[in-house]
């Protein structure tokens, strides 16, 4: 399995994978996961 590519920056949360199409998921503030579809504007530790 392939490691996720991110970066926040201005607030911006960006995410990749080598595969096209394998599902992202995120959570901020060790709150619920949620799926990552485009660009996201984070608030807090990623």
């Amino acid at each position: 399995m392939p490691t996720v590519g991110a970066k926040i920056d201005g607030g911006v949360l960006s995410a990749n994978t080598a595969i096209k199409g394998l599902p992202i998921e995120y959570r901020v503030n060790s709150g619920q996961w949620q799926a990552y579809k485009q660009p996201v504007k984070v608030n807090g530790v990623v």
